[in-house]
C-alpha cells in the first residue's frame, strides 16, 4: 500500500470526527458571540454611554478652569504650543470662557497649524469685510485678542453664549462660502474640543445639556426647519410644518427624547411619508422620530430616555439625511411645537 492511499484511508477514518469537532466549535462560537452581543442589536439597544455623552455634550463647571487638561491640550498645539496662558489672560481681558475661545481656535486652525494662523496670525478666520480677504495681524497675542473681543462683541455680548448658539452663526450650514459643507462639523468639533480641554467654565446654567424635560434626540444638531408655516421643499408652496428638523449624517445614532412604550415601529416602506419610524408613548404624549434608516424597536417594548432607537436616514417623503421629530398630543393628532421641551 503506497503512501498516498493510507492518507486516503486516514482521512476518510477522520473526518466523520473532524466534522463533529468543527461543528462543536461553530456552536461554542455562536454562544459566546451571544453572549456578548456580537453580530446583534443589543449594542445599539444600550443606553447611552458615557463616551457618547462627552462626544455629544459638553461639560461645564462654573468659573473653575481644569489646568492640567487646560494646559495639556498646548503641549503639542502647532503655533499656539506653550501658550495656554495667553489665552486665558486675553479671554479673561473680553470676558469670555477661556476654554470657549481655545476649543473655537483649535478648530478654525486645525490644532494650530492652519496657513492662515501660521502666515498671518488670524487664529479664528476673521475676514475684512471690505476685501473679503482675512485679516492680517502682527503677532499671534494680537490675533488672538482680535478673535476674543469679536467673539465677546458678536455673540457673547447678544446672549449666543452656547457653542450651538455661536456655531449657527459662525459656521452656519449652507452658506456660499462653504461648497463642502464643512460647517457642519463645527458644532461637534468644537463641543469635542471644549471638553478636551475639561469643560466650559461660564454660563452653565444656559450651556448645559440636557436640563429640559426632554432629552434632545440628535445633541448639539442643527435645527433645519423649525415647528410652523415653511414653504414647502417639495411644492414651494406654504405649508404646516408638524414638527422640527435635526440635521443628522446617515447611519448617526437617534436617542429617545423620554422614556416610554413603542406604539409605531416602522421598518420598510414608505410609512405615509414618514419613512421608517417610531412613535413613543409617554404618559400626556408621545414623540415621532421618522425618516430613520434603521429603526431598533419593535411595537410593545420600553426604552428609555438617551436610550438608542435608531439611525438616522432619509427614508420616506425627505429630501435628505435629517430628523423629524413630532410632539402628539394624541397618535398622529393634535401637533405641538417640541422646542419648550427641551433645554438650552
Amino acid at each position: 500500500m503506497n503512501s498516498r492511499n493510507s492518507f486516503k484511508i486516514l482521512l476518510l477514518f477522520l473526518k466523520p470526527k473532524i466534522v463533529i469537532v468543527g461543528i462543536i466549535c461553530l456552536f461554542l462560537i455562536f454562544a459566546f458571540s451571544m453572549a456578548m452581543g456580537i453580530g446583534t442589536l443589543e449594542d445599539n439597544q444600550n443606553y447611552i454611554s458615557e463616551e457618547d455623552l462627552k462626544t455629544y455634550y459638553v461639560n461645564c463647571s462654573e468659573g473653575k478652569v481644569n489646568h492640567e487638561k487646560f494646559y495639556k491640550m498646548f503641549d503639542d498645539a502647532g503655533v499656539f504650543t506653550d501658550m495656554g496662558s495667553v489665552f486665558i489672560q486675553l479671554a479673561n481681558k473680553n470676558k469670555i470662557d477661556p476654554v470657549l475661545l481655545a476649543a473655537i481656535a483649535f478648530h478654525e486652525t486645525g490644532k494650530g497649524t492652519s496657513k492662515a494662523v501660521k502666515e498671518k496670525n488670524n487664529p479664528g478666520g476673521l475676514m475684512n469685510p471690505n476685501t473679503g480677504r482675512l485679516f492680517e495681524f502682527p503677532t499671534l497675542t494680537d490675533g488672538i485678542d482680535a478673535m476674543a473681543s469679536n467673539l465677546f462683541r458678536n455673540y457673547i455680548s447678544l446672549g449666543l453664549v452656547t457653542i450651538t448658539q455661536i456655531g449657527q452663526k459662525y459656521a452656519p450650514v449652507g452658506a456660499n462660502n462653504d461648497p463642502n459643507n464643512l460647517n457642519l462639523h463645527w458644532i461637534p468639533s468644537v463641543t469635542n474640543f471644549a471638553n478636551e480641554f475639561g469643560g466650559l467654565t461660564m454660563n452653565c446654567s444656559v450651556v448645559q445639556s440636557g436640563s429640559g424635560e426632554f432629552f434632545k434626540p440628535v445633541p448639539n444638531a442643527i435645527i433645519t426647519s423649525n415647528f410652523g408655516w415653511r414653504s414647502d421643499p417639495f411644492t414651494g408652496e406654504l405649508s404646516f410644518h408638524k414638527g422640527v428638523d435635526f440635521d443628522c449624517e446617515t447611519g448617526q445614532p437617534i436617542y429617545a427624547a423620554l422614556g416610554g412604550k413603542i406604539v409605531v415601529s416602522v421598518k420598510s416602506g414608505y410609512g405615509s411619508g414618514y419613512g421608517h419610524h417610531v412613535v413613543i408613548q409617554h404618559q400626556d404624549k408621545y414623540t415621532l422620530y421618522a425618516h430613520m434608516t434603521d429603526v431598533f424597536y419593535d411595537v410593545g417594548q420600553h426604552v428609555e430616555q438617551g436610550q438608542p432607537i435608531g439611525s438616522c436616514g432619509s427614508t420616506g417623503n425627505s429630501t435628505g439625511s435629517h430628523l423629524h421629530f413630532e410632539v402628539q398630543l394624541s397618535l398622529y393628532g393634535e401637533r405641538i411645537d417640541p422646542m419648550p421641551y427641551f433645554g438650552n
